[in-house]
């Protein structure tokens, strides 16, 4: 387990020590490239013992695309990025120190043979054990395996040939035909028959209707001790063995089967059929592959060369080999006693030239099918069609290269202003213009057949009979500007600056200027074909059709960056070689993109992963994009020149959706196996989902994308990333899908997803929301009743204020106004029975004008009582002093003292107060019958108030429970109750009354006392 990390640390922090190798060696004669014919070259990806793999013995591939490799350092699964043990991916049900071998079947699932448990077989998370050892596979690695169906296995085992079908294990002996011993090859081919070779090396077969093995014809015997036996695409039947490789061929009837002899085709001890029906086999050197038309024209005899080798030399890991394995994408895999080698078709192919320091290579095509091709630091350098090159070293320091319409090859070099016109086989120097030593960096022939050219000091010049001549007025051209120039079809010139674009068509300019306000994009390459013209630069790309400026804008990124290179070709498609890539825009996302120029057209992106010798690095020499009169195109970069045919793009992609998997999820901790549903534990933080997809061919260019049903909107954007993560989800159920598209963007239909269920805390249950509303809707109830209780509570106290305020008048009233009418009413009765008397009839008006002049008083008072409040002065004792002057006789002496400073209190309990002191004032003036009055107000940490006279005192009866129909002393002792004072009401001798109110400073005074 700790290698296997130490694998997956490695090749995350340095790609696997990836190993590109292309299959034409630099080193070797440019004649060989010619000599490689149609079949591509291809790249190389190596995983070698030095990063810890160790020796691959056997490859197998499962349905869901999986790599499964047995090595020496156990049984690994692989997803063409990541390695994991058998025990990480079965999460545990299979121990990794237990398993031999691994076998993948066609009906899914993976068969793996151990040391003590017999042989298992894992298929959709589930583990199912056959202890029987008879049907375990013989050796360390696990011998050989061969499948005719569903849970019924052909082995190798240690007795000898054993069939396991179902549970039931069954050795082979003579009874079947078999002779015994353990079997040297085996194979089932697609009609199900099953082909053994014998210990004595005798070809058996069993066709799915026979009950016994027979020879496969007379004479038939396979030679040597490596042996191995295939099916090509149209159901032939091949042997391989030290000997050779062997194709069976059938008679008329089906038991004269025979061998033929195998004259041409190298020693073999492994070979497996690719997808387009070429032949790869296992040589002593490497690894070889046979065209498929070799194969298809084979008879008895493969008499064919083989169209590739690969070998330890050009990048294998061992000459050592195991395995060999073609998957499902063509890609080929090959185990070695060092390692894992992965060879695939590459997009592009790689013009082989000599070593040179790199620096940017120019391109241009020759009429003839030639490539011409030249650097700083190689001369420009001739590659005829059959393979010969040949340099000239005059013309050495490339510029600029051109093929005019002509078939004239032109270059231009640094160090002069001269330039190279090709004649014959060699080429003769035109001199530059006069003073102008600078180089050539641009170069056309117009239909004149005058040469333009531009020189980095930016100056533009036409031959005109045989002599340079300055253009740069004509064109209205800024000599700090070096812009750009080409050719059309019909020997138009065109040339773009940073303002404009200018015309030239044999015989005058035409000019057209940029709108104003589009964006400069500093034009340094360009192209054109038919009424388009390209213009391309750092900028980006405009182009220029029907008399009006497009500039290109992209979906989403800009994919091109700088560019060095653009060419529109005559089947619609736009190319361009930038410091990314090669860009791709198809034929009808180019016409869309035509029609609405606004909206971005659809790319593909090309690189290294796909052949491409490095990026494009400057501008010269230019140019870096050239298209052969056969349609191929030409792509230089620093570190070469590679070749890629349009026409063959379309039948090259890979069509083939990729199988996704979700591998793991992980939650606080815990991991869950990714092929069922999982419920993940409370309180979940932190969500971790591991996936993949099986596409082995490129997978640097696999791109994902999620949803994460129930959350997300829409599809999210993974790119190449295979794990996502979630934060803070709530409780619920969801759905995880996952997609997938390949190297050419195909998109999976099916993808892969996953039910997630997050568990609550109880906090998050409904039971516990339903609650928690319920007490809030209680609790609302309640503050709702309470405040409703409180707002009552206060109407009712306003009420009662209202009715202990009409009582008390009523008695006010009663006790003074209404007994004084009273009186003198009795009073004027008495006098009208007496009319006659008149002594005794002004008495008693006299006495009736004291009476009413009292009634007038006392009805002031109460009127005085309800209205007066020092609220307005904030003066208590100023209050006081004013009952008493209206209250008192003038033959009652009164003794007014205040102690402490007056301060502010609340103007209910100072109206209170002054309600009481008046009641006790006016009491003690019309009832006790006194002569001294004294009142004492005291502000201290407490309010207190003392009024005492010296009459004749109150009956202890009505200082206890009041008089009938007098409401005073019930009045005070209300209003002292409602301010939360205390009253002291008593007698005192020889005789008067007393009262002492104490009222708590806290509870009444605003301010803090001095």
């Amino acid at each position: 387990m700790r290698a296997l990390r130490e694998i997956a640390r490695r090749e995350h922090r340095s790609g696997w020590r990836r190993r590109v190798v292309l299959l034409a060696a630099m080193l070797a004669p440019i004649a060989a490239w010619a000599q490689v014919g149609p079949v591509s070259q291809l790249r190389h990806t190596a995983w070698t013992s030095d990063d810890g793999l160790g020796a691959v013995y056997n490859i197998q591939q499962t349905t869901d695309g999986f790599l499964w490799l047995t090595t020496s350092r156990g049984v690994l699964r692989f997803d063409g990025v990541r390695f994991e043990s058998v025990e990480q991916a079965t999460f545990g049900a299979v121990q990794d120190g237990d398993i031999l071998s691994a076998y993948a079947p066609s009906t899914g699932g993976i068969w793996l043979t151990t040391r003590s448990a017999g042989t298992l077989r894992w298929k959709d998370g589930a583990l199912t054990v056959y202890p029987d050892r008879r049907c375990t596979p013989a050796g360390l690695i696990g011998g050989m395996v061969a499948e005719d169906g569903a849970e019924s296995l052909w082995f190798e085992s240690t007795s000898g040939l054993a069939h396991l079908h179902g549970s039931s294990c069954e050795l082979m002996g003579p009874k079947n035909g078999y002779p015994g011993g353990l079997p040297r090859a085996m194979f089932i081919d697609r009609e199900r028959t099953i082909w053994v070779v014998s210990q004595s090396g005798i070809l058996l077969s069993k066709s799915k209707d026979q009950s016994v093995f027979r020879p496969a014809g007379s004479g038939v015997e396979a030679q040597g001790t490596a042996i191995a036996i295939r099916q090509d695409a149209v159901g032939r039947i091949w042997i391989a063995d030290d000997g050779g490789l062997r194709l069976l061929t059938r008679g008329v009837q089906e038991k004269d089967t025979r061998a033929s002899a195998r004259t041409a085709a190298p020693s073999s001890r492994n070979f497996a059929f690719a997808n387009d029906g070429s032949l790869w086999t296992v040589t002593a050197e490497g690894v070889s592959q046979f065209a498929a038309s070799a194969v298809a024209a084979a008879s008895s005899v493969l008499d064919a060369a083989p169209v590739e080798s690969f070998t330890q030399a050009q990048g294998l890991t061992s000459d050592g080999i195991s395995a060999l394995l073609i998957d499902r994408e063509g890609t080929v895999w090959v185990g070695t006693n060092s390692g894992l080698d992965k060879l695939r078709a590459s997009l592009l192919r790689e013009l082989p030239l000599p070593h040179a320091q790199e620096h940017e290579f120019g391109v241009a095509t020759g009429a003839d099918g030639s490539v011409w091709v030249g650097s700083r630091m190689m001369p420009l350098t001739r590659v005829a069609p059959d393979g010969v090159a040949k340099s000239f070293p005059e013309i050495a320091r490339l510029t600029c290269l051109r093929r005019d319409r002509n078939g004239v090859i032109w270059a231009g070099v640094a160090g002069s202003s001269a330039v190279w016109r090709s004649s014959g086989d060699g080429f003769i120097q035109i001199p530059g213009p006069a003073g102008d030593e600078q180089p050539v960096v641009a170069l056309e022939v117009d239909r004149n057949n005058d040469p333009w050219i531009y020189t980095t000091n930016g100056l533009t010049y036409r031959m005109v009979h045989g002599a340079w001549v300055n253009q740069n007025r004509e064109l209205k051209k800024k000599i700090a500007v070096l812009g750009a120039m080409t050719s059309d079809e019909a020997g138009n010139v065109w040339f773009a600056f940073s303002d404009s674009l200018v015309k030239w068509d044999g015989g005058a300019f035409e000019r057209f200027s940029y709108p104003s306000g589009q964006h400069n994009i500093s034009p340094a390459t360009m192209s054109a074909r038919g009424n388009r013209v390209w213009l391309a630069g750092r900028g980006g790309i405009d182009l220029f059709s029907g008399g009006q400026f497009h500039p290109m804008r992209w979906k989403g990124a800009n994919p091109v960056g700088r560019v060095s290179g653009i060419r529109e070709t005559a089947n619609g498609e736009l190319w361009i070689n930038g410091f990314s890539g090669i860009t791709h825009i198809a034929a009808p996302a180019l016409a869309n993109w035509l029609r609405d120029p606004v909206q971005g057209p659809a790319t593909e992106h090309f690189d290294t992963l796909d052949g491409l010798p490095g990026f494009s690095g400057d501008r010269l020499p230019e140019p870096s994009l050239a298209e052969a009169r056969d349609g191929k195109l030409w792509f230089a970069t620093t570190k070469g020149v590679a070749s890629l045919d349009p026409r063959t793009l379309a039948e090259r992609r890979n069509r083939l959706q990729p199988p996704v998997t979700i591998t793991s999820v992980a939650a606080n901790g815990q991991t869950f196996p990714g092929w069922k549903d999982a419920v993940l534990p409370k309180h979940t933080r932190n969500l971790e989902i591991d996936y993949t997809a099986l596409s082995l061919s490129v997978p640097e260019r696999v791109r994902f994308r999620y949803r994460l049903e129930g959350y997300d909107k829409d599809w999210q954007e993974a790119g190449a990333r295979r794990q996502l993560f979630y934060t803070g989800l709530p409780p619920g159920h969801y759905r995880m899908h996952v997609t997938a598209c390949n190297n050419d963007g195909v998109w999976s239909d099916a993808g892969a997803s996953i039910g997630l269920t997050l568990l609550p805390a109880y906090y998050q249950t409904m039971w516990f929301r339903t609650l928690c509303g319920v007490l809030l809707l209680i609790a609302g109830w309640g503050a709702y009743r309470f405040r409703m209780e409180q707002l009552a509570t206060a109407l009712r106290l306003r009420f009662n204020e209202r009715l202990e305020e009409r009582a008390r008048l009523a008695r006010d009233l009663h006790d003074t106004l209404l007994q004084t009418i009273q009186a003198s009413k009795f009073a004027t009765d008495q006098a009208l029975e007496r009319s006659t008397d008149m002594a005794g009839m002004k008495t008693t008006l006299q006495q009736l004008s004291e009476w009413l002049g009292r009634a007038v008083a006392e009805g002031r008072g109460a009127l005085q009582a309800l209205h007066t409040s020092n609220t307005e002065t904030n003066d208590l004792a100023g209050a006081i002093r004013m009952a008493i002057a209206e209250c008192v006789r003038s033959s009652m002496q009164v003794d007014f003292t205040v102690e402490g400073s007056a301060r502010d209190m609340h103007p209910i309990v100072r109206d209170e107060i002054f309600r009481i002191a008046y009641e006790a004032i006016r009491n003690a003036c019309m009832h006790a019958d006194a002569t001294l009055l004294t009142v004492q107000l005291r502000y201290a940490q407490d309010l207190t108030l003392r009024i005492m006279d010296n009459g004749k005192g109150i009956e202890p009866q009505v200082l206890k429970e009041g008089k009938d129909g007098h409401y005073g002393l019930s009045s005070i002792r209300e209003r002292a109750d409602r301010i939360g004072a205390t009253l002291d009401l008593k007698t005192v001798q020889p005789g008067g009354t007393e009262i002492l109110l104490t009222v708590a400073g806290k509870a009444i005074f605003l301010t803090k006392g001095s």
